[in-house]
């Protein structure tokens, strides 16, 4: 079945009538567009990431949920009753939002980590000596020679 956006998905157990499986929780009245939604894996899929069912579940009872919600109606609290409710589709974003982030910041720990373990091997803004171009590798060098000589 091909899902348009405006498409919602309702789950009354293992199965959703848009034809994924077991993926959202019924009871709390929880529906997410059917394009947010795959069906073979059990996974939702939120602006091309794939988050898994247990991820969603432990967001949606974490202080983060509560945060990232009262973010949502501190933003959208002009609006009044026209305010876009914060569903299931907007925790999703919000936490694919959270998970790129986190990403983000272990990638720059991991560099900073493997920068301090070789300090001989990077320049001073991060970039591997081995991948320099012939000119930047000499605009290094003298920076170097500059930092060293002002420091004696």
């Amino acid at each position: 079945m091909i899902a348009n956006d405006n498409q919602k998905c309702t789950c009354t157990g293992p199965l959703c009538d848009c034809g994924a499986n077991g993926i959202v929780k019924d009871g709390a009245g929880v529906r997410v567009p059917a394009h947010m939604m795959d069906g073979a894996s059990g996974n939702l899929i939120v602006d091309g990431l794939t988050i898994d069912r247990a991820t969603l579940d432990a967001y949606m009872s974490s202080p983060e949920h509560a945060h990232d919600k009262s973010k949502h109606e501190m933003v959208h609290g002009y609006l009044g009753d026209r305010a876009p409710a914060f569903d299931s589709a907007a925790a999703c974003r919000m936490l694919a939002d959270r998970i790129r982030q986190n990403d983000h910041m272990q990638a720059n720990i991991d560099h900073q980590a493997k920068i301090a373990a070789s300090p001989a091997s990077y320049t001073r803004d991060g970039r591997l000596i081995a991948d320099l171009h012939t000119s930047e590798l000499a605009r290094e060098k003298m920076i170097g020679d500059m930092n060293t000589w002002r420091d004696q």
